[in-house]
């Protein structure tokens, strides 16, 4: 093939690449306008019109890009959606003044490399995708600026340098293995290809808080802006979720080992969050436990829409208790001590939380139960084909799991309602009581109306 030709089919793909080009096009334009030290209303409207537009330029038609290795399918279209509106969600959250251009030029090229994960089929593009979420978020970390966020972006860093080292020379032995760097071609591999397989999908655990990497994820939850913990704990561990499916559908093996993964995450997630005071670091082993609940989306056969349904349903509960956490922590409430009381002083806040963390324990009437009910009827589906005693013990596990949840989550309306304190607060104003309220609706329309996320 010619020069010519190449670059005409470079041309080509890039023409069906609206929606990533946009976000090249809006990130850049963001670093324009930061020059000119404009309001945060302007830099916020700005990223806001990129999201929109990302959201509206998805291109449906699933298809193979650069010589195969990106691929888009439905599944990563859907996702790419659900990511733009996450990223209008969070600007709902209030902002600090260190929260400039810069600080939403990293949002955007994080989202432009998930974007990439989620439809990447070439282990270099996997690398340098994965790396480009990682260091982003690596200096998102640190835009608290205080001592604790510097040591948590650090040991962020530090455990992300290591996991991505691995991942590398996973890669390497893959290469050697199968001479080939699409993933579509490593089937049939030698044990030393199925051990840089394993080392390879160590970076995409990195990602996605699987035990035993999980453990930079309580520092860095507690030390990063809200906002920004909130976008970890959905946008990154989404696309890592999606392109960890994409490994294993193209290896045909690997199944058991995540899953087992699976079961670890919640049972580790679900014993840390027990013991923790800090309301920020127990949302960090509840999203730890969660990924183990979110497993079963790639390794067991499950309709790739109730993946996105599920992922839409969890984005929403995690954008709604950190939008909480945001406003109180306005205020200097960080503990579960902190939040005694508060409950009498804001009861509509309070009872507006209860209803998101009902939802995050798999409780009707929110969508969190339906969530929760249609994941595990699928895992019960899938037992009842094969009667694999691992995905047995899964389902014994999640459902004991959630039941423990119960136990953690609830504790923060047990000492708001039920607990004395001193703590004092400012009211919060009508917007913030809009938004709270907008998010709790729709955790309970959604659970009477689940067919309105698909026909969104």
């Amino acid at each position: 093939m010619s020069l010519s030709e190449q670059l005409g089919g470079i041309l080509h793909d890039l023409q069906h690449m609206t929606a990533e080009v946009t976000l090249v096009a809006g990130a850049l334009f963001v670093l324009i306008v930061g020059l000119f030290k404009p309001s945060q209303i302007v830099i916020k409207s700005v990223v806001a019109l990129a999201f929109l537009l990302v959201f509206t330029h998805v291109i449906e038609a699933e298809e193979t890009r650069f010589g195969n290795m990106m691929f888009q399918s439905h599944l990563s279209s859907r996702f790419i959606q659900l990511f733009a509106l996450t990223g209008l969600l969070l600007l709902l959250f209030p902002a600090s003044e260190n929260q400039r251009s810069s600080y939403y030029f990293l949002i955007l090229m994080i989202m432009l490399g998930a974007m990439m994960l989620l439809q990447s089929m070439h282990l270099l593009l996997i690398y340098l995708s994965i790396e480009m979420v990682s260091y982003g978020s690596y200096v998102l970390t640190n835009f608290a600026f205080d001592k604790k966020s510097h040591e948590a972006g650090l040991k962020y860093l530090l455990f992300g340098g290591v996991s991505s080292a691995i991942m590398l020379f996973g890669i390497s032995m893959l290469y050697g293995s199968s001479s080939s760097m699409l993933i579509g071609d490593l089937g049939n591999l030698s044990l030393y290809g199925q051990v840089g397989t394993v080392m390879l999908m160590a970076g995409v655990f990195f990602k996605i808080s699987a035990v035993p990497f999980h453990i930079w994820t309580p520092n860095v939850y507690q030390a990063a802006p809200v906002d920004t913990t909130a976008f970890f704990s959905i946008v990154p561990k989404l696309a890592g979720l999606v392109l960890l499916k994409n490994v294993l559908d193209s290896l045909g093996w690997g199944y058991q080992l995540v899953l087992t993964l699976g079961i670890l995450s919640i049972v580790i997630g679900t014993l840390g969050a027990l013991k923790q005071t800090n309301v920020r670091r127990l949302i960090s082993y509840g999203a730890i436990a969660h990924t183990g609940f979110l497993i079963p989306f790639i390794v067991l056969d499950i309709s790739g829409d109730l993946f996105v349904w599920y992922a839409s349903i969890y984005a929403l509960m995690n954008i709604g208790i950190f939008y909480f956490i945001a406003q109180y922590e306005k205020q200097d409430v960080h503990t579960l001590d902190d939040y005694a009381g508060l409950g009498k002083h804001q009861p509509v806040l309070g009872v507006l939380l209860t209803v998101v963390l009902i939802a995050l324990v798999g409780l009707p009437p929110t969508a969190g139960f339906t969530a929760k009910w249609l994941l595990f009827s699928s895992v019960w589906g899938e037992y009842q084909i094969g009667t694999d005693p691992l995905i047995l013990t899964y389902l014994i596990v999640a459902v004991f799991a959630t039941a423990v949840a119960l136990v953690y989550y609830l504790r923060v309306p047990y000492f708001m309602f039920l607990k004395s304190g001193h703590t004092e607060i400012e009211k919060p104003t009508l917007f913030v009581h809009l938004i709270a309220g907008l998010i709790a609706l729709l955790l309970l329309v959604l659970f009477f109306a689940p067919g309105l996320i698909s026909s969104f």
